[in-house]
């Protein structure tokens, strides 16, 4: 027996986007990473913030106001990129906007660990 169906085939749902965005002005960077930033993603931003840190910037701002995942491996790379750029004696800070970074780093009571702004002070 044969079945036939008249309904389309379901098509895969599109991969999720993710980009970089780095803004620069002499010795202070704004690097606002956009979509998820999960396993796969945390790479491009790492390197990101790193490639900075080697050109001289001295204060980086991560602005996660337009993420739409965030999870334990993202508040892992916070966690090593605060520690590499102390220990390179370079500011580190981050906006949270009020998005899913937000929460989770109130859940996890991380936003005391770094220097967070709510929103974008220019």
């Amino acid at each position: 027996m044969h079945l036939r169906s008249s309904a389309p085939p379901l098509a895969a749902p599109p991969f999720p986007t993710f980009a970089v965005a780095v803004e620069t002005d002499g010795d202070h960077a704004r690097v606002t990473p956009r979509g998820e930033l999960d396993l796969v993603s945390v790479v491009p931003l790492e390197r990101a913030v790193v490639d900075l840190s080697e050109q001289g910037v001295t204060d980086v701002v991560l602005d996660l106001s337009e993420l739409t995942f965030f999870d334990s491996t993202a508040l892992c790379l916070l966690l090593r990129l605060d520690a590499r750029l102390r220990g390179e004696c370079r500011g580190f800070g981050i906006v949270v906007g009020d998005g899913i970074a937000a929460r989770v780093l109130t859940i996890t009571r991380m936003r005391e660990r770094f220097r967070c702004d709510d929103v974008d002070r220019g």
